[in-house]
Protein backbone atom coordinates (compact mmCIF):
# COMPACT_ATOMS: atom_id res chain seq x y z
CA UNK A 1 0.00 0.00 0.00
CA UNK A 2 1.48 3.40 -0.97
CA UNK A 3 2.04 6.05 1.68
CA UNK A 4 -0.54 8.83 1.90
CA UNK A 5 0.56 12.09 0.28
CA UNK A 6 -2.70 14.05 0.19
CA UNK A 7 -3.23 16.56 2.98
CA UNK A 8 -6.28 15.84 5.14
CA UNK A 9 -7.37 17.25 8.48
CA UNK A 10 -7.87 13.72 9.78
CA UNK A 11 -4.29 12.73 8.95
CA UNK A 12 -2.78 15.84 10.49
CA UNK A 13 -4.91 15.42 13.62
CA UNK A 14 -3.59 11.88 14.01
CA UNK A 15 -0.02 13.08 13.57
CA UNK A 16 -0.42 15.89 16.10
CA UNK A 17 -2.18 13.67 18.61
CA UNK A 18 0.68 11.20 18.53
CA UNK A 19 3.26 13.98 18.88
CA UNK A 20 1.41 15.42 21.87
CA UNK A 21 1.56 11.96 23.44
CA UNK A 22 5.34 11.87 23.22
CA UNK A 23 6.11 10.27 19.86
CA UNK A 24 8.63 11.77 17.45
CA UNK A 25 7.73 12.73 13.91
CA UNK A 26 10.43 10.33 12.72
CA UNK A 27 8.81 7.43 14.58
CA UNK A 28 5.28 8.34 13.46
CA UNK A 29 6.29 8.60 9.80
CA UNK A 30 7.95 5.19 9.94
CA UNK A 31 4.43 3.67 9.99
CA UNK A 32 3.35 2.57 6.51
CA UNK A 33 -0.10 4.15 6.92
CA UNK A 34 1.44 7.57 7.59
CA UNK A 35 2.94 10.06 5.13
CA UNK A 36 6.71 10.25 4.90
CA UNK A 37 8.54 12.72 7.13
CA UNK A 38 9.46 14.71 4.01
CA UNK A 39 5.79 15.03 3.05
CA UNK A 40 4.81 16.24 6.53
CA UNK A 41 7.65 18.78 6.55
CA UNK A 42 6.55 20.05 3.13
CA UNK A 43 3.02 20.52 4.47
CA UNK A 44 4.41 22.47 7.42
CA UNK A 45 6.79 24.66 5.41
CA UNK A 46 4.62 25.33 2.38
CA UNK A 47 2.52 28.00 4.07
CA UNK A 48 -0.60 26.45 2.54
CA UNK A 49 -1.76 24.91 5.82
CA UNK A 50 -1.34 27.46 8.62
CA UNK A 51 -3.89 25.64 10.77
CA UNK A 52 -1.73 22.50 10.63
CA UNK A 53 1.37 24.49 11.57
CA UNK A 54 -0.44 25.93 14.60
CA UNK A 55 -1.74 22.47 15.55
CA UNK A 56 1.77 21.00 15.13
CA UNK A 57 3.40 23.69 17.29
CA UNK A 58 0.77 23.17 19.99
CA UNK A 59 1.41 19.42 19.84
CA UNK A 60 5.17 19.98 20.24
CA UNK A 61 4.47 22.16 23.28
CA UNK A 62 2.18 19.46 24.71
CA UNK A 63 4.91 16.89 24.06
CA UNK A 64 7.35 18.97 26.14
CA UNK A 65 4.80 18.92 28.99
CA UNK A 66 4.31 15.18 28.55
CA UNK A 67 8.04 14.50 28.71
CA UNK A 68 8.49 16.85 31.69
CA UNK A 69 5.80 14.85 33.50
CA UNK A 70 7.69 11.67 32.67
CA UNK A 71 10.79 13.01 34.44
CA UNK A 72 9.01 12.75 37.78
CA UNK A 73 7.68 9.28 37.00
CA UNK A 74 11.13 8.01 36.03
CA UNK A 75 12.68 9.49 39.16
CA UNK A 76 9.93 8.04 41.37
CA UNK A 77 10.37 4.60 39.80
CA UNK A 78 14.04 4.62 40.83
CA UNK A 79 13.12 4.51 44.47
CA UNK A 80 14.72 1.43 45.93
CA UNK A 81 16.87 0.81 42.85
CA UNK A 82 20.02 -0.98 43.86
CA UNK A 83 21.90 -1.40 40.61
CA UNK A 84 24.07 1.47 39.46
CA UNK A 85 23.21 0.67 35.84
CA UNK A 86 19.48 1.16 36.53
CA UNK A 87 20.13 4.52 38.15
CA UNK A 88 22.44 5.62 35.32
CA UNK A 89 19.84 4.58 32.73
CA UNK A 90 17.20 6.58 34.59
CA UNK A 91 19.50 9.62 34.72
CA UNK A 92 20.05 9.36 30.97
CA UNK A 93 16.30 9.14 30.31
CA UNK A 94 15.64 12.10 32.61
CA UNK A 95 18.40 14.19 31.02
CA UNK A 96 17.12 13.53 27.51
CA UNK A 97 13.58 14.56 28.46
CA UNK A 98 14.77 17.67 30.28
CA UNK A 99 16.88 18.68 27.28
CA UNK A 100 13.97 18.19 24.89
CA UNK A 101 11.60 20.21 27.08
CA UNK A 102 14.15 23.05 27.39
CA UNK A 103 14.77 23.17 23.65
CA UNK A 104 11.16 22.96 22.49
CA UNK A 105 9.55 25.05 25.25
CA UNK A 106 12.31 27.34 26.57
CA UNK A 107 9.91 29.87 28.10
CA UNK A 108 8.56 27.13 30.35
CA UNK A 109 11.51 24.85 30.95
CA UNK A 110 14.74 26.74 30.35
CA UNK A 111 16.86 27.62 33.35
CA UNK A 112 17.88 30.90 31.75
CA UNK A 113 16.32 34.12 32.88
CA UNK A 114 14.69 36.27 30.25
CA UNK A 115 16.12 39.79 30.33
CA UNK A 116 14.13 42.66 28.90
CA UNK A 117 16.68 45.08 27.46
CA UNK A 118 14.23 47.70 26.28
CA UNK A 119 14.70 51.12 27.82
CA UNK A 120 12.36 54.02 27.84
CA UNK A 121 13.20 57.65 28.41
CA UNK A 122 10.86 59.22 30.93
CA UNK A 123 11.93 62.62 32.19
CA UNK A 124 10.79 63.07 35.77
CA UNK A 125 10.39 66.79 35.32
CA UNK A 126 11.54 69.53 33.03
CA UNK A 127 14.90 71.01 33.90
CA UNK A 128 15.77 74.62 33.30
CA UNK A 129 19.03 75.44 31.53
CA UNK A 130 20.33 76.95 34.76
CA UNK A 131 19.66 73.71 36.67
CA UNK A 132 21.39 71.64 33.97
CA UNK A 133 24.38 74.01 34.03
CA UNK A 134 24.61 73.75 37.83
CA UNK A 135 24.56 69.94 37.73
CA UNK A 136 27.29 69.82 35.08
CA UNK A 137 29.48 72.20 37.07
CA UNK A 138 28.82 70.18 40.25
CA UNK A 139 30.21 67.11 38.46
CA UNK A 140 33.29 68.94 37.20
CA UNK A 141 32.09 69.41 33.63
CA UNK A 142 32.48 72.78 31.95
CA UNK A 143 29.17 73.36 30.13
CA UNK A 144 30.81 75.95 27.84
CA UNK A 145 33.04 73.23 26.35
CA UNK A 146 30.16 70.96 25.37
Amino acid sequence: MPRPTIFTDEMTSRICSRIANGESLHYICADRDMPSRTTVLLWLRSGEHPEFLNQYLAAKDAKADYLADQVLEIADNCEGAELTTEIQAAKLRIGARQWYAKVTAPKKYSERLAVDQRTEYRPSEEMTPEQARAILIEHGIDPDKL
